[in-house]
């Protein structure tokens, strides 16, 4: 492994994340869950909304396409980890309104004996301009050095980390901030 985590710095242009998110306002919308069968809603962790981007949606084949190009790209040179499936994204929104956060988890499931698979890298695609949202801090934790706060919270910046890393967002005080959210699965680690 040549680093804990990578980024592509505004990878995806102001008009790209724009569209993305007007596209998603039209999307049916969920109160984000935890756990590996998504069941629990345990507000004082998680307080946030999400829709999914399947692989076959025709509005957002070609950006399934890309995520999915980016993190092999990311995964060959940085982690080397064995991956086999990237399953739906999800779109993610963190409003001020209900105090939207995700507070310190991990996004690997290891005692989910029902998927074949672990959840070996996860993809954070910030959509929203940094300057219209407070808080929302991206914050990982036991690395031996964090990313650039102000480079990994820019529109279009795309982070790659591996799933075991403990990481949270911060509560989101002023405004609306959305992400895109992948994780490459591969074989159970062992």
């Amino acid at each position: 492994m040549k680093g804990e985590w990578c980024y592509f710095e505004s990878y995806f242009n102001k008009n790209q994340c724009e569209e993305i998110v007007k596209k998603m306002n039209q999307a049916v919308f969920e109160t984000a869950r935890i756990g590996a069968e998504r069941q629990g809603t345990m507000n004082d962790i998680r307080r946030s909304r999400v829709a999914w981007i399947s692989e076959n949606d025709k509005n957002f084949s070609s950006l399934y396409q890309e995520i999915d190009r980016l993190a092999r790209w990311a995964n060959r040179d940085w982690f080397d980890f064995h991956l086999s499936v990237l399953p739906p994204l999800q779109y993610t929104e963190y409003d001020s309104a209900y105090q939207g956060k995700y507070g310190r988890h991990k996004d690997i499931f290891w005692l989910d004996q029902k998927n074949p698979r672990h959840r070996k890298l996860s993809i954070v695609v910030n959509l929203t301009d940094p300057n219209t949202y407070e808080g929302g801090d991206f914050v990982m934790y036991e690395v031996r050095e964090s990313p650039s706060p102000q480079k990994i919270k820019k529109q279009g910046t795309v982070l790659v980390f591996p799933a075991i890393i403990d990481h949270e967002v911060t509560q989101v005080t002023k405004g609306i901030r959305n992400t895109i959210v992948g994780w490459y699965e591969g074989p159970k680690w062992k």
